[in-house]
């Protein structure tokens, strides 16, 4: 982790550095060694990691299809809103643009 991702992350609890190396083949001697550990840890992490998961085993399980020609798949029945709740929404929107919000 860089120093810049490092002032972003909140601490959850004070750890002092007593500045001493500690054996990391045996287990920690107390709790301040223990977070230290864990802190050192997440300095050799990088700040974003990205699974890469084979989803085609998923697709015979799956219940949604989504069409990507049209680039919008219509709601299915029943799950439209209505039309009245449509205006009503363009007609909010359109006022509160008009104010500036």
């Amino acid at each position: 982790m860089s120093e810049d991702t490092d002032d972003l992350l909140q601490k959850a609890l004070p750890v002092q550095d007593t500045g001493e190396d500690f054996n990391l083949d045996i287990p920690p001697t107390s709790g301040n060694e223990y977070l230290r550990r864990v802190q050192l840890e997440a300095k050799q992490c990088p700040s974003v990691v990205v699974a890469k998961i084979d989803t085609t085993q998923f697709s015979r399980q799956q219940t949604v299809k989504i069409s990507y020609g049209s680039g919008l798949s219509p709601a299915p029945k029943g799950y439209a809103p209505f039309q009245h709740w449509q205006k009503k929404q363009v007609a909010d929107f359109s006022k509160t643009r008009q104010v500036g919000f």
